[in-house]
């Protein structure tokens, strides 16, 4: 009996309980729906403050966005200019080729310097990089995965450490325009003593600031080149062999050889001009406007 009196006081107070919140939630919903319509616009600092974040987050998604676009087209544009450059020096090399006879072109002795000359430079790149790769193998996909990530690497380190200001003897001719406002040159770098060119001719951007001074000519036709020479060596998954054209010039598997030249100061050369860099660190332009003319 007493367990029957328990069992019907929960049934009355758990009925009561459901009143009670079916009362309050009955409430409330009639509440919400008296609410006015117009009350959204009553809006709180912190609500104006969380719709100014809010709008700041979606032009920073935009800016970004942007950016991402910005980077692509600009690598899409290198990659455009690298191929013409390709196809300027491929042109040139038929047109040497052609139905003359072939001619033997004595050449010096490639210097030790690593920056002395593309061919100085395109042989340290090769060197140093057998060293970093070796025993590296790609013959599976974990080797291959470390053999990317190494070069890359390599890469970006070699881009940094190998550079330095040097002064260069060279022949220039080909000025072409590329694109908007560039250029592109054939130079042959030259050895001071014998005057036999070192390795072949490369495609070089000229800078647009000197075309002044080099169409003023040179008796001699020989300049002085004073610049930073720059390594900069190119990753190339697809590449991993040499390959029949040979261009861009092989490093090994998966990198190609390539520099930059931050011109400083070019000037006509005459026999017995030394070839140094200028003694101060005036700018290029201050360093043309000091150039006594050749036909003084």
């Amino acid at each position: 009996m007493r367990d029957g009196l328990v069992r019907t006081v929960r049934v009355v107070l758990m009925g009561g309980l459901l009143g009670v919140l079916g009362s309050v939630a009955g409430a409330a919903y009639g509440q919400d729906t008296a609410t006015p319509a117009n009350s959204q616009v009553q809006r709180t600092p912190a609500d104006l403050m969380l719709e100014q974040i809010e709008l700041q987050q979606d032009r920073i998604e935009a800016l970004e966005q942007r950016v991402s676009e910005l980077t692509t087209e600009r690598k899409n544009i290198a990659g455009a200019l690298r191929q013409i450059e390709g196809m300027i020096a491929n042109l040139r090399q038929e047109l040497d080729s052609g139905s003359a006879p072939h001619q033997i072109v004595r050449r010096a002795e490639t210097p030790s310097d690593a920056l002395a000359s593309p061919d100085s430079l395109l042989r340290e790149l090769r060197n140093r990089y057998r060293v970093e790769m070796a025993g590296v193998k790609l013959d599976t996909d974990e080797e291959r995965a470390v053999f990317t990530e190494r070069a890359l690497r390599w890469v970006r380190l070699t881009n940094r450490d190998l550079r330095g200001k040097r002064s260069w003897l060279v022949e220039l001719d080909d000025l072409a325009s590329v694109g908007q406002n560039g250029y592109v040159v054939r130079m042959t770098v030259l050895d001071e003593a014998s005057g036999l060119p070192i390795g072949e001719a490369v495609d070089i951007g000229f800078p647009a600031k000197f075309l002044e001074r080099f169409n003023r000519g040179s008796r001699s036709g020989r300049w002085v080149i004073t610049s930073i020479v720059i390594a900069k060596p190119v990753f190339n998954e697809s590449r991993v062999v040499p390959g029949v054209f040979e261009f861009p010039p092989y490093v090994g598997p998966m990198m190609e050889f390539d520099f930059e030249l931050d011109w400083y100061a070019l000037s006509a050369w005459k026999p017995g001009d030394p070839i140094t860099p200028p003694e101060d660190d005036a700018p290029a332009e201050e360093n043309e406007q000091n150039q006594p003319s050749e036909d003084a």
